[in-house]
């Protein structure tokens, strides 16, 4: 068998790129009209190849400006870079007639770096920058767009803070449970500025139906205030089915919240979800000390208190949880030390605290 190893693989292709600069001076200028014109370049190209230059590496340097618009209709149903390169790619896997290097041509399947920096130009487009002067220009820019489509939206700079009402939301400020309870749910870190995004839901027959929605810079007793007024104010009198605030707030485990109450004298109550969310967080932090046998042992002897059915029950819950009985797990000081501060404020986090309203 013939040794094909250390063969050259030059095919010898005649395709070439010439590039000639003349030499600029008072002669030549007087000799050469291209070079008296400031032309003192020649470039010849020879197109003529040997071999097959369709391959997946050349393919990749077609330019991809022919499916920009197909992306920015990505862009603008709500799919970011990896979203919309994998929707892509799958609608055209679904045609019969593309071949395997098919999805190598950058024409048709662009790059990864080409779709983000689209997104980036799209978005500083669309969305403008996302803090400082060119934000609030950009919101301020929108309003029409926003009153076009019946939705209502107003901001303020210092602290920072958007409120956004749409027709649904006005409507669900009609219904008669929105006097009665809201519930309060606050989504944190959602960009690079870590804005926090505040929805406010109340119950009806199809589910839970927004009643506002509020942006604010951060999560501070502060910015939820002026989320809060933000809204108030968009809906002046018909606030909550003209009643200005609900009977009840039901809120995640957050003292920024509760400190708050909006400027409003309501009950307030914890979601049982976060309550036992933030049990379980303290319980996995090292710092605490709880050893990962004893954790599910702990964790269970807090949800007996949180979902006694009686006071009495609630009380002989904690008296086991402080106390171990019925486990050989070992002591743990800081684990009573939370426990005890956690039931200073059983009227929120206990169902059996909890009257008939909810």
């Amino acid at each position: 068998m013939k040794n094909t190893k250390g063969i050259s693989k030059n095919t010898a292709c005649p395709a070439s790129v010439t590039v000639k600069i003349k030499l600029d001076t008072i002669n030549t200028r007087m000799s050469n009209d291209f070079i008296c014109r400031g032309l003192v370049g020649v470039i010849t190209i020879a197109p003529f190849h040997k071999h097959s230059f369709m391959t997946a590496e050349t393919l990749r340097f077609l330019p991809a400006e022919d499916c920009r618009e197909k992306f920015e209709g990505y862009f603008n149903d709500g799919m970011g870079p990896a979203e919309s390169t994998n929707y892509h790619r799958e609608v055209l896997e679904m045609n019969p007639a593309l071949q395997p290097s098919g999805l190598a041509n950058n024409r048709i399947n662009p790059t990864k770096r080409t779709i983000t920096y689209w997104q980036e130009q799209w978005r500083l487009l669309h969305l403008g920058l996302q803090n400082g002067h060119g934000m609030l220009e950009k919101l301020k820019e929108k309003m029409a767009a926003h009153t076009k489509i019946n939705a209502t939206v107003a901001f303020k700079e210092n602290p920072f803070a958007v409120a956004v009402i749409t027709p649904i939301m006005k409507g669900a400020h009609s219904l008669k449970t929105s006097e009665e309870i809201i519930f309060v749910d606050s989504t944190s870190s959602c960009d690079a500025e870590n804005h926090t995004i505040t929805f406010m839901l109340t119950p009806c027959a199809a589910g839970a139906v927004p009643d506002g929605i509020f942006i604010t810079k951060g999560q501070t007793e502060e910015c939820y205030k002026q989320g809060f007024n933000l809204l108030m104010d968009l809906m002046k009198e018909s606030a909550f089915n003209g009643k200005g605030a609900p009977a009840t707030f039901i809120t995640d485990d957050s003292e920024a919240e509760i400190n708050a109450k909006f400027g409003l004298v309501v009950q307030i109550f914890y979601v049982f979800f976060h309550v036992g969310q933030a049990v379980w967080q303290w319980l996995w932090d090292s710092k605490n000390g709880i050893s990962n046998d004893s954790r599910r042992q702990l964790m269970s002897y807090f949800q007996s208190i949180l979902y006694a059915e009686s006071p009495a029950c609630a009380k002989k819950a904690y008296l086991n949880a402080i106390g171990y009985i019925g486990s050989c797990i070992p002591i743990y000081p800081l684990w009573n030390a939370y426990l005890m501060q956690m039931c200073k404020r059983r009227e929120l986090r206990c169902l059996t605290f909890r009257d008939e309203s909810i």
